[in-house]
């Protein structure tokens, strides 16, 4: 099947976008029943996906282990794996942010930076409708300014961006 993505534009308009096969899709998995679904279905219809992981470094030794088990899952199914972790406490501290929004900032500058370097055409994140902070971050982002990439986190560099949404299931 096809599957499109909910994105919003610049201006918050809905929109869906159809993710075409034989160009790389970045997606974000954190180990959960959700992500892991997502990247098997869009495996699982032919899709080119890149599993990434992020550890936010702020759970001990259970986020390293969450992003290590993601990378033995894409390794027994020989699905491509990018790990990444940042330090959430000095980003938040740097910028006067909250949790939720200096692990949002962190994460998708890791997404949108790996996403660049395998030319994805979209991050796509498996969340589900009632993970609000994640949600929000369902945008267009192929050639819109500033200003629409705003709920993507303040203070991640937008020079190379792609799609981000969440798959329509059937």
């Amino acid at each position: 099947g096809v599957v499109r993505v909910v994105t919003e534009d610049k201006k918050g308009a809905l929109a869906a976008k159809t993710l075409l096969r034989g160009q790389p899709i970045l997606v974000a998995v954190s180990g959960g029943a959700d992500s892991l679904a997502a990247l098997f279905y869009l495996r699982q219809l032919g899709y080119d996906v890149t599993a990434a992981s992020f550890d936010h470094q702020l759970r001990g030794q259970n986020g390293a282990e969450d992003v290590a088990y993601v990378s033995r899952v894409c390794r027994k199914f020989g699905i491509p794996f990018i790990k990444g972790s940042g330090n959430v406490s000095a980003h938040i501290e740097e910028y006067k942010l909250s949790i939720e929004e200096g692990a949002r900032d962190l994460r998708y500058h890791f997404l949108f930076e790996q996403a660049s370097k395998i030319d994805a055409q979209a991050v796509v994140t498996g969340h589900t409708a009632d993970d609000q902070a994640e949600t929000i971050l369902m945008h267009f982002l192929r050639g819109a300014g500033l200003s629409g990439l705003s709920e993507c986190g303040r203070h991640v560099d937008r020079t190379t961006a792609r799609a981000c949404g969440q798959p329509i299931l059937p």
